[in-house]
């Protein structure tokens, strides 16, 4: 299943493989970022799903090529059941052991704030961010 976040004109993508991670995830981004409109698709629809909807950023369990080449951003959480997760925030990768909710936050607020979406500006690193460039 997939969930659809839109948050000031914003699109954010979230498949996660396990339902208790994809319902973590929803329920903290309707709580802590307002506003956030929630939709839910199947897993195997992410390619669909990118194509029809164009989003921001993908928070997903497996990276596609489609997904790699036409989305932004993107967090790839714990692939192969391993301990990292790796994020592209405009093209630039980093690895994150142990990926946090403040981590997928932060992502988020750096994928909204600068673009000019009306989120606050956040400074360039963040919790854990940035230490590990791919």
């Amino acid at each position: 299943m997939a969930i659809i976040l839109t948050v000031n004109g914003a699109r954010i993508l979230v498949i996660c493989e396990l339902k208790s991670y994809r319902e973590a995830i929803a329920t903290a981004f309707r709580v802590l970022r307002p506003g956030v409109e929630v939709f839910e698709a199947e897993e195997e629809n992410l390619d669909q799903e990118v194509g029809r909807l164009g989003p921001d950023l993908v928070v997903c369990s497996r990276l596609t090529a489609r997904v790699e080449a036409s989305v932004p951003n993107w967090v790839e959480l714990y692939p192969g059941c391993g301990s990292r997760s790796f994020v592209s925030l405009r093209g630039e990768r980093s690895t994150i052991e142990e990926i946090q909710l403040s981590d997928l936050l932060y992502i988020v607020d750096r994928t909204l704030g600068p673009s000019g979406l009306g989120v606050r500006e956040l400074p360039e690193q963040g919790p854990e961010l940035g230490s590990q460039v791919i």
